[in-house]
């Protein structure tokens, strides 16, 4: 189905996290449209989904991430939905969009149905089964939690403590139900699709300081699960230097567009190879399948990358299924923060922001 393109560099950066990976043996994932194959544990939980339904013209990263080793991959559980952010509440104004896309609260509680330990129905029925240190949980979040704010002409950096709030409740609940080995992603530059170089509308500067805002208070945040969770393994993946290489680089990677799309490709969902004479260039060739989402190409570069920056623990132990007593949250309920939208904050000030709620552990001083 997809031509031979990897590069000898390309090959080494699969091959250098595939063992830790493949000892996994499942990753359960979280995300927007970046993520996103059309997974729906209603049709099966077992009916995992090929290409068709992704925002890439072919697989996506986590497809590809599954079958760094063809002989023993990986099993791919993903919850990610188009459009998702991490709390529709946070975001959306209900009274003007009552329908929204399936958020990061609600794909947690769509996992917990099927696949906590113990009460999850897939786990009952013996569908599935899975250990604590045998799984991976992988959470890529932010592009809409900043885009669509930017979009709507608001400033995102007033909703960064509510949207973090979120997401440390909900890694507790992942950690309570099982969970013990994350992967994050920061956003990536999507200052530079497409569709954003497109709009006037869009201060450049301001978003990729707020964009840069989040990465910043994501990896922290991340390094604080550890010391709340002394059993956890956790791994954040920045996709920036990737996604800027790639665009400041793109023939060396194969690539012949790095600046637009071809609409034609838009509609072609199962055919990664195609090539119409109309757009130019083979899809392969595009770093963008439209206006905001990169080809498969991409993805598979990405899923190179993010293979080689995984790495096991010192010691793999079977830990307990229950909740550390060192928890980091007081409140299941995302809290308001108090952050002035000028000046801007830096991202230090999100996480004493959070401490001082309560939402995060009062020891990420170290990383302040």
């Amino acid at each position: 189905m997809y031509s031979s393109r990897r590069r000898g560099s390309d090959l080494r950066f699969w091959a250098a996290g595939t063992a830790w990976l493949v000892f996994l043996g499942r990753n359960f994932a979280f995300g927007d449209s970046y993520s996103a194959t059309g997974y729906d544990p209603d049709q099966g939980v077992n009916n995992i989904p090929g290409i068709g339904k992704t925002t890439s013209g072919g697989y996506n990263w986590l497809q590809f991430l599954a079958s760094t080793d063809l002989t023993q991959p990986v099993a791919l559980y993903d919850f990610a939905v188009t459009g998702a952010v991490i709390n529709n509440s946070v975001i959306y104004n209900s009274s003007t969009q009552p329908t929204t896309p399936t958020d990061f609260v609600q794909q947690v509680a769509t996992w917990k149905k099927y696949f906590a330990i113990p009460g999850g129905s897939a786990i009952k029925s013996a569908e599935v089964t899975w250990k604590p240190n045998r799984a991976l949980f992988t959470v890529w979040f932010g592009i809409n939690d900043v885009g669509l704010e930017t979009l709507l002409l608001e400033d995102p950096v007033d909703k960064i403590p509510r949207i973090f709030g979120t997401l440390s409740v909900l890694i507790n609940d992942l950690y309570t139900n099982g969970a013990r080995n994350f992967l994050f992603l920061t956003v990536p530059p999507t200052e530079r699709t497409p569709t954003l170089r497109s709009l006037s509308t869009i201060n450049i500067t301001d978003y990729t300081s707020t964009l840069a805002l989040f990465n910043e208070a994501l990896s922290s945040f991340a390094a604080t699960i550890p010391l709340a969770y002394p059993t956890t393994h956790v791994t954040t993946f920045d996709t920036q230097d990737i996604f800027n290489d790639i665009l400041d680089a793109a023939a060396s990677h194969g690539f012949s567009d790095s600046t637009s799309s071809c609409s034609s490709y838009s509609s072609i969902s199962t055919n990664p190879n195609a090539f119409l004479p109309q757009c130019g260039w083979p899809l392969a060739e595009y770093v963008w399948y439209d206006g905001s989402h990169p080809t498969w190409r991409v993805h598979e570069i990405l899923a190179g990358k993010v293979a080689q920056s995984m790495a096991p623990p010192a010691v793999t132990t079977e830990p307990s299924t229950t909740a550390s007593s060192q928890m980091p949250l007081k409140s299941s309920v995302p809290v308001s923060g108090a952050v002035e939208s000028r000046p801007r904050p830096g991202w230090k000030d999100v996480l004493l922001a959070l401490a001082a709620a309560g939402l995060i552990i009062s020891t990420c001083g170290p990383f302040l």
